[in-house]
């Protein structure tokens, strides 16, 4: 069925009529028996050398993404597919490099973040309570290994006598300052060179 006579058909309905199963939502569907002439053909438009550019036009409602849909759907293992819109522009507001922009950013947002450390773009990395715990403990025994090994008495003033702590916690400081100030070292480069 064609999808234009689908649509006629859907307007040309009784207006009064309130039976719920009358109305058909206007939504992207899958339909891979209605709009098979419409996929063959983009599939064959796709694997042409010659073509570089394919467009499909048409009204608000008149099914472009039901088609793209169904593609995707009925071609799913034969290619990878990236999805990307162009809804929120307004040609006459903004500029070109705006539009290539938002393309770029919306292919970088469909690449996990480990695969582009060094990229501009940035997106909002959810942290975890317990990674939140795990750093703040970690800065925590830093700053106390350094207090620790460079001023003793503050540590008396709270109670804990220093000269008779185990030389096995000095041992452990030094390993917690060994380790911490690469670590630290290193995110300082990462934010300098990668700010967000």
């Amino acid at each position: 069925m064609d999808i234009q006579n689908h649509l006629l058909r859907l307007f040309h309905k009784k207006a009064d009529s309130t039976n719920a199963d009358d109305v058909e939502v206007l939504t992207p569907v899958i339909r891979k028996e209605e709009l098979y002439h419409y996929t063959s053909r983009l599939n064959i438009a796709i694997n042409k050398n010659d073509v570089k550019n394919i467009a499909i036009c048409g009204n608000y409602g008149s099914g472009k993404s039901s088609i793209i849909n169904t593609f995707i759907d009925t071609y799913s293992n034969d290619y990878i597919y990236l999805k990307v819109s162009l809804a929120g522009f307004n040609k006459s507001k903004q500029t070109d490099r705006d539009i290539e922009h938002s393309l770029v950013q919306q292919f970088f947002y469909h690449v996990k973040y480990e695969n582009i450390p060094f990229s501009r773009f940035r997106r909002i990395k959810r942290i975890t309570k317990s990674c939140i715990f795990i750093y703040s403990l970690s800065v925590f025994a830093y700053v106390c290994a350094w207090l620790f090994l460079l001023s003793p008495s503050l540590f008396e003033k709270l109670g804990v006598r220093t000269e008779s702590v185990c030389e096995w916690v000095r041992y452990l400081a030094d390993a917690v300052i060994a380790i911490g100030t690469p670590c630290i070292i290193f995110i300082l480069i990462k934010f300098h060179y990668c700010p967000v």
